[in-house]
């Protein structure tokens, strides 16, 4: 490693034009650096920067010392919030607020627990992505963004009106491909003007060391998917799947770069741990969907189920991290006979960058279930965080949900979903009768444990598998008579709101489908989650449950 304090800043320049202290550029190591903090001067008028470093080019430092010099300049207190996958990311950037808080002798309170950072100009508070989500600030700065899901990012894009976004391109912490494909040409089209700040210079290693190439190499940080675009592909059905012997796979670079390269493209997350995982877990199977030798998709599938009755008992005690499927369904419905069924969790589905949205990946999925079925495999399933676009995907492939976990994951700000293709009929069985559950617990606990589930993602649940047939309303004398002044103008929303979640959920129990889409979702917002929608939202609650009261009685259902 390149020692720090090895470096010449003799031949360091400062900009003739700056905002900040002589004192902050100062403690700039590369000339990289200096640019930089120069640039985040003009953050007030770009609202959005981004900051993106190959590992080791001190981006982290930049920013804690960019922090510094904003709020000194600010004439007032600036508040800002700090987040990131991991609270470890984000030590450094607290370090060096410490640092130039000191070169300015500006004197300052540090928690390093709950790393919240106070002085007389700045306020700068940690929060987890979903706590952020929820929160506001002057500025909010997301470090390590290439490890957040490409939803959460625009969410946070939405909710925030100045955001630095900084990020590792290839390093430990994610190799940030899906972030430069996805992220970055969306932020190009939501701000054209947005500054994108790179640095290059290395401050950990020599230019062009020999070490940092061998570690880019050796843990694939750079693969690269085939080159192929969209005119080539002239019929998908041509495609077909590839199954590998890993231990043969891990020697033959000329199959593993490319796969690997659009695992890590279409992925948020990548370390050096996945490529191990992919080469050496012996539970673990790699696929690929092919057209002559490119590959077109990659499918990573761990093996799951086929549990003894003699290692039953570990699920009563633990949650076996090789089992994940079995083992909800064991617990969130005690289904024990689904433990012993051999099935397929499929850990990574990913389509080449260049290839998207031409029903690749549903064919991809289409040949692995044939595979499947080969194998006597009896189920295919997948975890994910639940956002709707994901969870269309998989639906339309005829995937179930099946559970959805109750706490929200604070590093994707969603909850975590579940679906199953059942592949035989005894387990088919269990799956409907598990989806019916699923789908009762979400009518009755909309309100609390579901309350931050996008309203998308609770419909396309709620409207997944087979009708709640035993569901039934319950509208006693009393419910009926205030549901019919409501209906009549007389009772607010609040007056009739028990009697209105009844028909709402029969309405969705029972899979009727007389309303549009955007009317459905306002339904479950404002009625089976109790959000708040504003006032013309209530008027319209109110025409829409009119309509279906009279459906309801007319059509007798």
């Amino acid at each position: 490693d390149k020692d720090p304090n090895s470096i010449d800043k003799k031949q360091l320049v400062y900009p003739a034009e700056k905002n900040f202290p002589t004192e902050l550029y100062a403690m700039c190591l590369t000339q990289d650096q200096i640019y930089a903090l120069n640039a985040l001067e003009k953050v007030d008028s770009v609202s959005h920067v981004l900051l993106t470093a190959d590992r080791g080019r001190g981006k982290s430092s930049i920013i804690g010392i960019a922090l510094t010099g904003l709020g000194y300049i600010s004439g007032e207190l600036l508040n800002v919030i700090v987040s990131s996958p991991e609270k470890e990311n984000v030590l450094e950037l607290f370090n060096f607020l410490k640092n130039s808080h000191n070169a300015l002798k500006i004197s300052y309170y540090f928690d390093d627990k709950s790393l919240v950072f106070r002085s007389s100009i700045l306020r700068v508070t940690y929060k987890d992505p979903f706590e952020a989500l929820h929160s506001d600030a002057d500025l909010l700065i997301v470090d390590e963004a290439a490890g957040l899901p490409f939803p959460l990012l625009v969410r946070l894009l939405d909710q925030f009106h100045k955001i630095i976004f900084s990020t590792t391109i290839h390093g430990y912490e994610g190799t940030g491909r899906a972030f430069s494909v996805r992220f970055i040409s969306f932020l190009k089209q939501k701000n054209p003007s947005f500054l994108w700040i790179k640095l290059r210079e290395p401050i950990r290693y020599s230019t062009n060391d020999p070490v940092e190439k061998w570690l880019f190499s050796s843990l694939m940080l750079d693969a690269e998917p085939h080159d192929i675009t969209r005119n080539k592909i002239k019929d998908i059905n041509n495609a077909h799947l590839v199954a590998y012997d890993a231990e043969k796979l891990i020697f033959n670079d000329q199959e593993l770069t490319p796969l690997f390269g659009i695992l890590v493209t279409a992925h948020y997350r990548n370390n050096p741990k996945d490529l191990l995982m992919l080469s050496d877990a012996p539970h673990h199977k790699v696929f690929s969907l092919n057209i002559d030798d490119k590959i077109l998709v990659a499918l990573q599938v761990s093996k799951e189920g086929e549990i003894s009755d003699e290692d039953l008992h570990i699920f009563y005690q633990e949650s076996p991290s090789s089992h994940i499927v079995p083992d909800k369904l064991f617990k969130y419905y005690g289904v024990i006979d689904f433990l012993k069924y051999k099935g397929w969790r499929i850990v990574r589905i990913a389509t080449h960058p260049n290839l998207m949205r031409m029903g690749l990946g549903s064919r991809a999925l289409k040949l692995l279930e044939e595979h499947a079925v080969s194998e006597k495999i009896h189920w295919i399933g997948a975890g994910f965080s639940a956002y709707p676009e994901l969870l269309n995907f998989w639906i339309k492939n005829n995937y179930i949900p099946v559970h959805i976990s109750p706490k929200i994951n604070k590093k994707t700000g969603e909850h975590t979903i579940i679906v199953i293709k059942p592949l035989d009929s005894t387990v088919n069985d269990i799956i409907k009768k598990v989806n019916a559950n699923l789908k009762t617990r979400l009518l009755k606990e909309g309100s609390v444990t579901y309350r931050n589930l996008s309203p998308k993602t609770f419909r396309l649940i709620i409207k997944s598998g087979a009708p709640l047939s035993e569901f039934r309303m319950e509208l006693d004398p009393m419910k009926v008579f205030r549901l019919g002044l409501y209906l009549r103008n007389v009772l607010h929303f609040e007056s009739a709101s028990d009697a209105i979640e009844d028909v709402v959920r029969y309405y969705f129990a029972h899979k009727i489908s007389v309303l549009s889409e955007t009317n459905e979702e306002l339904l479950i917002s404002a009625v089976l989650q109790r959000r708040r929608v504003g006032l013309n939202n209530l008027l319209k609650i109110r025409k829409l449950l009119n309509y279906l009261w009279e459906y309801l009685n007319t059509s007798k259902i």
